[in-house]
């Protein structure tokens, strides 16, 4: 804490220390480690947790929240008034579950400069994600952090190329000289994004201006039309399923749980004033009044959290092994069922996660959106997906001597490779 020693440093030859206060600071820049939730263990999540509400109480992230979100309020507990506040993390935060708290917690306390990402470059090669720098400015006043416009700023081109000074490969003075040249062109860039009062899109980025007063009211519009059951899942663009474990899911009460006795804030999706096209924008500006919030005329409830989608959300392949296999004999060597059978569509032969191929009777499965990413039109039909998921009733002795049976028993002892980087048995 501000005023307490930060650290102690040994005072000359002598085995006393000095301790270190470190004062409220006027900046704070960092890269937190990129470590999602599921690498941190449940006692460190209750020690970072502890921190967190040391520095800002009442605040309290979500279980599944990645590690890097733990820094932001433990970092700025040492900002004063008025300071900056500079972080480079994944994009994630920005429209996934974790994240709403991580937005209460910053639209609570700060004033968000700017939110800015690249469409054209990873500025970390080797990360798995996207990153975006997220500036924010310490205000205690509830009027001055409402009347704040955001900037969501979207870079068309490499940095290297808006910037348009490179450091030069010199020593010495020349080198001091281009650092200089360099730190000039990008506080110019700065500027330049500062002073604007409308929104932009230009062949060096777009930027797009919201105020924190609409940012929070539409986060909690969102808790008043979301019901129990409606915790959005993974990052867009993440067609896997998310691993949960005991230690790190939460249900739908836990993460609404207090939210609806009061107008607070409960979720927002700020990706999308990085990251969706202008086509949306115009839509939204134009057709404003006639738009409809989904959770406000129909009952929205989080999928099907299999745990295994690699088994429970195979590939429908029936397709493709008809068009392939012409002779019935060839067909039942394949699968291990009839061609005439498929064809009238009593059994499908679907494709695990493994890649085997399974005969099943059509009747336990059911055509599946395994993902938004592929709906191209407002109305779909299940001949459009490849996916089925897995609906069983009854138990395994009544299905006995059943194509299904057989996929059951084969589960029991698979194992499914997982994105990260353990196995999922099931």
């Amino acid at each position: 804490m501000p005023g307490r020693a930060f650290c102690e440093l040994p005072e000359g030859n002598s085995h006393e220390h000095r301790a270190i206060i470190l004062p409220p600071l006027d900046a704070i820049v960092g890269n937190p480690p990129y470590v999602r939730q599921e690498k941190v263990s449940k006692d460190e999540k209750l020690k970072l947790s502890k921190r967190v509400e040391e520095a800002f109480p009442g605040t309290v992230l979500r279980g599944r929240a990645d590690l890097h979100c733990y820094f932001w309020p433990h970092a700025c507990r040492f900002l004063k008034e008025g300071g900056y506040f500079g972080f480079l993390t994944s994009g994630q935060w920005l429209d996934v579950d974790y994240g709403f708290a991580l937005q209460r917690w910053i639209l609570s306390n700060f004033q968000v400069v700017a939110v800015l990402e690249s469409a054209t470059e990873r500025w970390f090669p080797d990360a798995r994600v996207k990153t975006c720098v997220t500036i924010l400015r310490r205000c205690s006043d509830p009027e001055k952090r409402r009347s704040n416009l955001v900037r969501f700023v979207r870079f068309e081109k490499p940095l290297t190329e808006i910037i348009g000074v490179l450091p030069s490969g010199g020593v010495g003075k020349e080198a001091e000289i281009a650092e200089v040249s360099r730190q000039s062109a990008v506080d110019a860039i700065r500027d330049e994004l500062e002073r604007l009062t409308h929104p932009v899109h230009e062949e060096r980025w777009r930027v797009l201006l919201k105020s924190q007063a609409e940012l929070w009211d539409e986060g909690v519009r969102a808790g008043e039309v979301l019901k129990p059951g409606a915790i959005p899942a993974t990052a867009e663009g993440d067609e896997e399923e998310e691993e949960v474990s005991e230690e790190t899911s939460e249900s739908a009460e836990d993460w609404l749980g207090g939210h609806h006795a009061q107008r607070d804030y409960v979720a927002g999706k700020w990706g999308r004033f990085l990251r969706a096209p202008d086509l949306y924008f115009e839509l939204m500006n134009r057709f404003r009044g006639k738009f409809a919030i989904l959770g406000g005329i129909t009952d929205v409830r989080r999928g099907i959290t299999s745990g295994c989608d690699k088994f429970f959300m195979p590939l429908n392949v029936t397709g493709e092994i008809l068009a392939a296999k012409k002779s019935d004999k060839e067909f039942k060597k394949l699968t291990g069922a009839s061609r005439p059978d498929a064809e009238s569509g009593v059994i499908c032969i679907i494709k695990d996660g493994a890649g085997t191929l399974h005969a099943i009777e059509s009747e336990y499965v059911k055509p599946e959106v395994h993902s938004l990413m592929k709906i191209n039109r407002p109305v779909v039909n299940a001949k459009d997906f490849n996916r089925v998921v897995l609906m069983v009733s009854g138990t395994l002795p009544e299905l006995r001597g059943t194509h299904v049976y057989n996929y059951i028993k084969h589960g029991e002892s698979a194992t499914y490779a997982s994105k990260n980087l353990y196995k999922n048995s099931c």
